[in-house]
């Protein structure tokens, strides 16, 4: 086997070296730099599911796909100093860097088989913005609270960082709460389309940004799905990097709540604020969220449509709520609602939180109903 992967620029050298220093290349795990051809295009790897990287390279064709120890690279990008460039070839399971000097470097393919990710992903949010201004926004950002008495406590859990997409602005959000300093907060004009937010580790995002280089001011594009979408897409000139959602407190516990939903064939819909409308035995379930001293599930269900309030009414509904643990029921724009909140500690409670409610729900209808009219609410779809 004699492949010859091209005569490679310092440039495109220089970025993927980049991306090696930013993301994961497990060398003693067998994982590397993949590099394959993409419709003419030499198309370069690099990462894990946290943040993986692809590159687009110069135009050149060779067949397969080659999982190249990361230091080949590292090396080739060293060769390739001052303008020049490396060619790089595989042969007999070697990969052999060659620069125009004819000083070679040569290392052993990687011997896990080259996995290539793929993300099909919708995204319907995304903010552009200059690379300078993001950097300077992100170098701001990142700016560590003053005198803290236990530096090293800042290290003991880097602090994610929340990406807020509104009309015309990018707005970044850093926590010091668990350090005792003050919240950083980032705005930024930018081109935008739709509104929402992503959590993600900032110092993945920060690494890469700080670590690249490309000539001039090109615009980066971020995008992401603030419902569903596991990655936020980074792209900037012929670099794209996907960088996984990673949420805090009670929003890390919503692909848990739709994937239980998932597997008892519960039909729901999602909302852009995150709240999800279940049918659960034919009652219509409205669940939410909410960040707390701890993260609370809610689970809320319509008893009865219009209901005048009156003093009678609610002193009834206080009665009701003395002799209940767990459940409340209240009135609301004329409306009766009985509500269930549970600590967020899985899914385990998830099947009697549910039941108890929708069951609660049709008593209380039985029960309020003649005394205080309204009607029910027609069975969920």
């Amino acid at each position: 086997m004699n492949v010859d992967l091209g005569t490679i620029p310092e440039s495109e050298l220089q970025l993927v070296a980049a991306m090696i220093r930013v993301a994961t290349v497990e060398e003693d795990r067998g994982s590397g730099v993949i590099v394959r051809n993409e419709n003419g295009i030499r198309t370069w790897e690099v990462g894990d599911d946290e943040l993986w990287t692809t590159v687009h390279g110069e135009a050149h064709n060779f067949e397969g796909t080659y999982n190249l120890p990361g230091r080949i690279v590292l090396g080739a990008s060293e060769f390739a100093e001052n303008g020049t460039s490396c060619e790089l070839v595989v042969r007999d399971r070697m990969a052999i860097a060659q620069a125009s000097n004819g000083a070679t470097l040569q290392l052993a393919i990687g011997s896990k088989t080259p996995q290539v990710r793929t993300s099909d992903e919708f995204h319907p949010v995304s903010a552009e913005i200059s690379l300078r201004d993001l950097q300077r926004a992100f170098s701001v950002a990142t700016e560590f609270p003053l005198d803290v008495e236990d530096f090293m406590e800042i290290y003991s859990k880097p602090p994610t960082g929340h990406f807020e997409v509104s009309k015309n602005q990018l707005t970044i959000r850093r926590s010091w709460a668990y350090v005792g300093g003050l919240d950083t907060v980032v705005t930024i004009p930018a081109r935008t389309k739709g509104t929402g937010t992503f959590y993600a580790k900032y110092y993945a995002l920060n690494n890469l940004l700080s670590r690249t280089f490309f000539a001039g001011d090109p615009m980066v594009s971020l995008s992401f799905d603030p419902i569903s979408g596991r990655y936020m897409d980074v792209r900037v000139d012929s670099l794209c990097a996907h960088l996984e959602r990673y949420p805090e407190g009670a929003a890390q516990f919503y692909p848990q709540v739709i994937s239980w939903l998932k597997e008892n064939s519960v039909t729901y819909v999602q909302d852009s604020s995150g709240v999800i409308a279940a049918n659960y035995d034919d009652t219509a379930v409205r669940l939410q969220l909410f960040d707390g001293t701890d993260p609370i599930l809610r689970a809320t269900v319509t008893v009865l449509h219009g209901v005048k309030e009156s003093a009678k009414l609610l002193r009834e509904l206080n009665r009701l709520n003395t002799t209940r643990v767990a459940i409340r029921v209240w009135h609301d724009n004329n409306m009766v609602v009985v509500g269930f909140d549970e600590k967020c500690e899985g899914t385990s409670n998830l099947k009697s939180m549910l039941t108890s409610i929708t069951r609660e729900a049709r008593h209380l209808g039985g029960l309020l109903g003649p005394m205080y009219g309204g009607t029910p609410p027609a069975k969920a779809a």
